[in-house]
C-alpha cells in the first residue's frame, strides 16, 4: 500500500516479484540487518527461486544437447505441445514453454537466479555464455 509504514519505495510494488529481485535485496535489505530478521520472523523463504533456477539448468543441459552449445537467442523459447515438433520429447514436462533466451538474458544482465556462487559456478561448468555478441 502507498502509506505508512512503508517506505516509499514499496508504495504500489508488486510485492511477489519484487521481493526476489537483485535490486530489491541489494537496495533494501542488504545492508539492514533488522529487515532481515523481520523477514526471517515472516517466515520469509530466500532460496524461493532455486527449484525454477533447477528447471533453467534442466532446459540448459537438453539445449545443449540437442545444439550442441549455450549461445541461445533471446527469441528462443522451449518447444510445448502447441509447438509442432519433434524435439518436444526430449525436453522435460515441466519446460516446455519456458522462454529460455530471455531468462539467459535476464541471469546475464541482471544476475537474476544467480545469488550464490554454487550456481555461477554450476552454470560455468555448463558452459553457460556470459557475455552473449
Amino acid at each position: 500500500p502507498a502509506r505508512e509504514p512503508y517506505p516509499p519505495a514499496l508504495h504500489n510494488a508488486n510485492l511477489d516479484r519484487a521481493v526476489y529481485s537483485i535490486r530489491f535485496y541489494r537496495d533494501l535489505v542488504a545492508d539492514y540487518p533488522d529487515r532481515q530478521a523481520e523477514l526471517r520472523a515472516l517466515g520469509f523463504v530466500w532460496q524461493r527461486l532455486q527449484p525454477e533456477f533447477n528447471l533453467i539448468v534442466e532446459a540448459l543441459v537438453v539445449f545443449k544437447t540437442i545444439y550442441g552449445h549455450l549461445d541461445i537467442p533471446v527469441a528462443f523459447i522451449v518447444p510445448s505441445s502447441k509447438t509442432n515438433t519433434t524435439e518436444l520429447s526430449k525436453w522435460p514436462l515441466a519446460t516446455h514453454g519456458m522462454p529460455l533466451g530471455r531468462l539467459c538474458a535476464q541471469i546475464r544482465h541482471r544476475h537474476d537466479f544467480v545469488l550464490d556462487a554454487q550456481k555461477w559456478i554450476q552454470l560455468d561448468n555448463l558452459g553457460f555464455i556470459w557475455s552473449a555478441e
